[in-house]
C-alpha cells in the first residue's frame, strides 16, 4: 500500500532545485564552519592567555606571601629586640633612679657633716679668739694649766 503523492517531474523538479541550491549550501557551511573554527581558535587563545595571566597571579600571590612571611619574621624579631630594649631601659631608669636617691642621701650627709664641721670650726675659732683676746693674756699660767686639766 504505497500511496503517491506527487507525480515524477514535481518530484524531478525539486531534485534539480535542490541540486542547484546545494553549492550554495555547501558554500555557506563552509564559510559558517571556518567563522566558527576561528572562533573556536579565538576562544580558546583567550583561554590559554587567561589561564596564563591566572598562573602568573598565582605565582604573584605565592611569592607575595612568601615575601610577607619573612616580612612578618622580621616584624616579630624587630619587635623581640624593642621590648629587650625597653626592659634593658627601664632597668637602666630604675637602677638611675635608685642611684640618684642613694646620692641625694649621701650628698646630705656630706652636707650634714659640713654643717657639724663649720659648727666645730666656728666653735674653734671662738676659742682661738678668746684664748689670743687681750683679757686672756692677763690670764696666769696657772689657770692655763687648771684650764688644761679638763
Amino acid at each position: 500500500m504505497t500511496q503517491d503523492f506527487a507525480d515524477v517531474r514535481s518530484t524531478q523538479k525539486v531534485l534539480d532545485l535542490l541540486e542547484e541550491l546545494l553549492p550554495e549550501f555547501q558554500g555557506q557551511l563552509h564559510t559558517l564552519t571556518v567563522g566558527n573554527n576561528s572562533e573556536i581558535e579565538l576562544y580558546n587563545n583567550l583561554i590559554t592567555a587567561q589561564n596564563d595571566i591566572l598562573s602568573g597571579a598565582q605565582e604573584r600571590k605565592l611569592s607575595a606571601e612568601k615575601d610577607l612571611e619573612g616580612i612578618n619574621a622580621l616584624i616579630e624579631e624587630e619587635l623581640t629586640r624593642l621590648n629587650t630594649a625597653q626592659d634593658d631601659l627601664d632597668r637602666a631608669n630604675l637602677d638611675f633612679d635608685n642611684e640618684e636617691h642613694r646620692w641625694d642621701g649621701e650628698t646630705t650627709a656630706h652636707l650634714d657633716l659640713l654643717h657639724e664641721l663649720e659648727a666645730e670650726l666656728d666653735a674653734l675659732n671662738q676659742c682661738i679668739d678668746l684664748f689670743s683676746s687681750p683679757e686672756m693674756n692677763k690670764v696666769g699660767d696657772d689657770m692655763l694649766e687648771k684650764l688644761n686639766q679638763l
